[in-house]
């Protein structure tokens, strides 16, 4: 269970509005009072209201269409586009392009979903147990994007990434869903300007 005390303002909501407005709210938040407050060795017993988040973070980002991933992937990135507000703690992350980002959120996925991206956690991440890798922000900043992409790059990426996202939604024919990942993963080589040599030590890699 994710207990969120903030309207999506960020703007933390009173023990006053939880009795009056959300009364099971309150009743099952009180009555964990004391593990609430016993946080960080005591710390959230000095915060205004003690069920507070002490380190709260980007508390107004959740409500867009963003990009998803889970903490720890086994063998491959494992990053969705999330189309419904999802919320969620420290075991996903969440990208979220800037405010004059001009690329589509499908070209993104694309790169960051593809084998060039999976090579490049396994060269620099931690190797975790079963040769899992990590997706913590510190190791996916130094992840070069393409220098450029054209409209019409972006768009036909967006297409084909949009019809996965419909194969797998349904009945999945292993066949075209495998002819579809080949063809992002051929579409993103191109985007990097890689020759077969180099994509040749990359998928050996993997």
């Amino acid at each position: 269970m994710v207990f969120f005390p903030y309207d999506s303002n960020g703007k933390l909501v009173s023990t006053e509005y939880l009795r009056h407005n959300l009364t099971e709210t309150y009743k099952y938040v009180t009555g964990y009072e004391k593990e609430f407050s016993s946080r960080e060795s005591g710390k959230a017993k000095k915060l205004r209201e003690w069920y507070a988040y002490i380190y709260p973070k980007n508390l107004t980002k959740f409500e867009q269409r963003k990009l998803v991933c889970m903490d720890i992937c086994s063998n491959h990135p494992n990053i969705a586009i999330d189309e419904d507000n999802l919320y969620h703690g420290d075991t996903a992350y969440s990208y979220v392009p800037t405010a004059d980002g001009k690329k589509s959120l499908e070209l993104y996925a694309a790169i960051l979903n593809s084998n060039i991206f999976w090579w490049f956690l396994k060269h620099t991440g931690d190797t975790l147990q079963g040769d899992a890798r990590r997706t913590k922000t510190n190791y996916i900043n130094p992840f070069p994007l393409p220098a450029e992409v054209s409209k019409k790059d972006d768009a036909a990426m967006s297409t084909l990434v949009s019809d996965l996202i419909e194969e797998k939604a349904g009945p999945a024919r292993c066949e075209e869903v495998q002819r579809l990942e080949d063809a992002i993963n051929a579409a993103v080589y191109q985007l990097y300007g890689l020759n077969a040599q180099e994509v040749e030590v990359i998928e050996r890699a993997i």
